[in-house]
């Protein structure tokens, strides 16, 4: 269900506990998150916090509802406390709500920032988001009591200092997860206790989509040591269970809440032979995409404080199977020779294309024909074992032979490129045509390793819209 805003001052009943003057009682009683440390206001001063309009004007978010709304036509009433948020045009949502863990996630074309109060009038750092703009998505969470929370959707960088104004159209949802089994502030998650078992064959079982609090205290090194690099010999380790109903990508994550240390964790579907292991990390953080079945979860770690540890599951949908790590269609394999734009393979919407670097030429050319308006992404986020760059380039325009990487590549003919997204070697880049035509996407090895001799491959991902 989608809902257009519409802006409503505050009920009168709730004006003594929402105003902007800066007497205490003024203040809400109670924080849902945690009790300020300080007022922002000098006692008995009349203020608009720091240049805030000291009326809190605000739509109402239902739980559940999916609201659009665009800054664009806005003013400049709140400024969140991250992303430099001076003077860029706002929106304020209110979110009534039981006690749970509070999600809320904004979505927008413009670079957004994303706060949560439990006043409208006290900015909570702690719990604003500014994401990479590429993103496209913020999500902050917080564990709350039943009241009333603001969501403040602003725009990122100083507006007429250096940068433009970022506003436009978004839409933003709220969910509460009522956490029967507890929430954790400082996690921003629902939580339950769990100790892990010392050995395999006494490995505890883990729901999946779930986060525990465990610890490694008073448990041996049983194990012989993950895959991944070490510290040295003589970690502790604790094991969990899980078990995978279909084919699907797991994800699993252990940190420590006080970011002291760093956790090691492995997947094996043979707990005890360190040879079977298919996903291991010495930062926490791992996945893989895995076959039904039981798979042990291995956490080691070189200090006895407590942890938390997530997964996370997605199966593995229609005629998807696990290739690369990830569930993926049926692949079709590229058509060679495709060096240039002559000869380019030829792809429409929903391609998904298994490719390598033909040794005598990195670089693979493609060809997709847009309508007026539309735009085409092209991606290797999904595969690849070689440093890939994603070029799109006008199809009236014979691009650069030879690209390095994005920075060389001429304005003349290039829609758009990318070198490295999500934290990882391969690419993504999207691109549109207002008068519509053909478009090229370009794959090319970056020149750090033209001179390697292992074949390149990479799986391109190909969306229109």
């Amino acid at each position: 269900m989608s809902r257009a805003h519409s802006l409503v001052a505050l009920p009168l009943t709730l004006g003594a506990l929402y105003s902007g003057a800066c007497d205490p009682e003024s203040h809400p009683p109670a924080d849902p998150f945690a009790e300020p440390e300080a007022d922002e206001c000098d006692a008995g001063e009349e203020s608009t916090q720091g240049g805030e309009d000291d009326v809190c004007v605000v739509t109402p978010l239902p739980l559940g509802e999916i609201v659009t709304g665009d800054t664009f036509f806005g003013a400049d009433s709140r400024s969140a406390a991250c992303g430099g948020s001076s003077a860029q045009r706002d929106a304020t949502y209110a979110i009534p709500h039981d006690a749970g863990l509070l999600t809320v996630a904004v979505a927008s074309a413009h670079d957004a920032v994303l706060e949560l109060r439990s006043d409208c009038f006290r900015a909570r750092p702690e719990l604003c988001s500014d994401v990479e703009f590429e993103d496209g998505i913020e999500v902050v969470s917080a564990c709350v009591e039943a009241g009333m929370t603001f969501a403040i959707v602003d725009g990122n960088g100083d507006a007429g200092i250096e940068h433009e104004f970022s506003a436009g159209p978004f839409s933003i949802r709220a969910t509460l997860d009522p956490c029967a089994t507890g929430c954790r502030a400082d996690l921003g998650a629902c939580v339950s206790e769990a100790d892990p078992g010392d050995d395999c064959a006494d490995a505890a079982p883990l729901a999946l989509d779930s986060t525990v609090v465990t610890s490694l205290a008073a448990l041996g090194d049983d194990l012989s040591g993950l895959a991944c690099p070490t510290p040295g010999p003589g970690l502790p380790d604790g094991v969990f269970e899980v078990q995978l109903p279909t084919a699907g990508e797991l994800s699993v994550r252990a940190w420590d809440p006080d970011f002291q240390i760093l956790p090691q964790v492995a997947i094996r579907p043979d707990c005890a032979d360190r040879a079977s292991e298919v996903a291991c990390s010495a930062l926490g953080s791992t996945r893989a995409c895995l076959e039904p079945g039981p798979y042990a979860l291995i956490v080691e770690a070189e200090d006895e404080r407590e942890l938390a540890l997530s997964t996370s599951f997605r199966a593995c949908a229609g005629t998807e199977t696990c290739q690369w790590g990830y569930c993926l269609p049926p692949l079709a394999a590229e058509i060679e020779p495709n060096d240039d734009p002559e000869t380019a393979m030829v792809v429409g919407d929903g391609a998904w294309v298994e490719a390598s670097f033909d040794p005598s030429s990195e670089i693979d050319y493609y060809r997709v024909t847009l309508e007026p308006g539309q735009t085409v992404t092209a991606s290797t986020t999904r595969g690849c074992d070689a440093d890939t760059v994603v070029l799109l380039a006008h199809g009236a325009r014979r691009p650069a032979p030879t690209v390095d990487s994005c920075d060389d590549v001429s304005p003349d003919t290039q829609l758009d490129c990318s070198d490295d997204a999500e934290n990882t070697l391969c690419s993504v880049t999207s691109a549109s045509l207002p008068e519509g035509g053909d478009v090229f996407i370009r794959v090319n090895r970056h020149a750090l390793e033209r001179d390697m001799t292992e074949p390149g491959r990479y799986v391109l991902d190909v969306e229109i819209e």
